[in-house]
């Protein structure tokens, strides 16, 4: 609490009538400013790893004559340069689309579009990735898909971006990914339709007041999350980084973001998990 005391005055001469003391909780800004700091340092380490390095080998490029005349080894510092500014602009951009949805300002320009061909291309990048790390990624395509479905695809695709690079991050090598794109009727489980497909599946919610709809889900083999902690996934800077394969911390801004995307489409987006067997991450888009 912060406490004000202060006298009150009246009458002619303005004497002291008595004291006003006002308690105010100050709860919520102390942990607005918590958050504030520790955002702040967040920015500053994800911001400062990749500028140092590309300020180091900018450096190394510059002054080892032994780098400049290795054509190899200076396309690897010029690759290593463009993922750490990739790295930083991500980040970015994720930042001002968090502004943009907190302040309502957050826009998608939704057109007439394939939703399986945004899909497969998203699965096609992806496949160099789950193979190195030796995860099967597929894409699975149900029946009665629309061919044209009305979406941003560059922001739809920024969700799926989100999806895969999670689930492969979080699948041990042996493992699976599947992405699938479903026709969802009115009044159906989500789930009827997966089992027609014969994907891996851990949605059991149904959507009975939400139209015909295509289904866009990414299901992965890892670890599972917690039922306390599926509430949380949708918050910012909230992460369970403790069962990926990789240790790389990111900023827990990326689910926000794709919320956002989906709510502006009119959509819904949701999260089915069993820990030890698998999650799927999804959303519907009526059609």
């Amino acid at each position: 609490f912060q406490v004000f005391v202060s006298p009150v005055l009246g009458g002619e001469k303005e004497e002291v009538l008595g004291g006003l003391v006002i308690f105010h909780d100050v709860t919520n800004i102390k942990k607005a400013e918590r958050m504030r700091e520790e955002f702040t340092s967040m920015i500053v380490h994800e911001l400062r790893s990749p500028l140092d390095g590309i300020k180091k080998m900018g450096e190394l490029m510059r002054t080892d004559e032994t780098i400049r005349k290795d054509e190899k080894t200076y396309n690897e510092y010029m690759e290593m340069i463009y993922e750490s500014a990739s790295a930083m602009l991500e980040l970015v951009n994720d930042i001002l689309d968090v502004a943009k949805i907190e302040s309502g300002k957050f826009d998608v320009r939704k057109q007439p579009a394939d939703i399986k061909k945004v899909v497969a291309e998203r699965v096609k990048f992806y496949k160099p990735i789950a193979k190195d790390a030796g995860i099967t990624l597929r894409a699975v395509f149900g029946e009665g898909v629309p061919e044209r479905v009305d979406i941003d695809a560059m922001r739809i695709a920024q969700v799926l971006n989100n999806f895969i690079s999670n689930a492969l991050k979080f699948t041990p090598r042996g493992g699976g990914v599947d992405v699938c794109v479903l026709f969802h009727k009115k009044g159906e489980a989500l789930s009827d339709a997966a089992a027609a497909l014969g994907v891996r599946w851990f949605v059991s919610r149904k959507y009975t007041s939400f139209g015909d709809a295509v289904v866009v889900a990414v299901t992965d083999t890892g670890p599972g999350i917690a039922k306390t902690d599926i509430p949380k996934l949708f918050n910012k800077f909230v992460q369970f980084e403790a069962a990926a394969r990789s240790k790389k911390r990111g900023t827990g801004l990326g689910l926000v973001v794709a919320k956002g995307i989906i709510d502006a489409h009119g959509g819904k987006i949701g999260v089915g998990s069993e820990e030890g067997r698998g999650s799927t991450f999804y959303f519907l888009l009526g059609v």
